[in-house]
């Protein structure tokens, strides 16, 4: 029960922090993690409450680590700032030497 919960609260905090600026992912995402926790509640096989909890818990990692969210600027454009632990992930030790700024600006490609 105290892992649930733990796994329940990372999820919804990795989700805050990925989403601080989108209320409708925001709401989204917390609709959608209550929905699998709730499904789950009367499972009582230990090994697949086990698996539920890493995937849980993995879920949460992956969401602080590489989920970035975009912002459409006044150029259309949409723009990230990419935060420590995530040009850890993406980008060389080069690449975030010349880069001055955490803000990066990915183009708005025409169809």
């Amino acid at each position: 029960m105290k892992s649930a919960i733990s796994a329940y609260r990372g999820l919804l905090r990795a989700t805050r922090v990925a989403f601080k600026e989108d209320t409708f992912m925001l709401s989204e995402a917390r609709r959608e993690i209550r929905s699998k926790f709730e499904a789950s509640r009367l499972e009582t096989n230990p090994e697949v409450i086990n698996q539920q909890l890493a995937e849980a818990q993995e879920a949460a990692v992956f969401i602080r680590e590489f989920v970035v969210q975009g912002v459409l600027n006044e150029e259309g454009n949409f723009a990230v700032k990419l935060e420590e632990q995530h040009a850890d992930k993406v980008m060389s030790q080069e690449e975030k030497a010349e880069c001055s700024s955490s803000n990066v600006t990915v183009e708005k490609r025409d169809k």
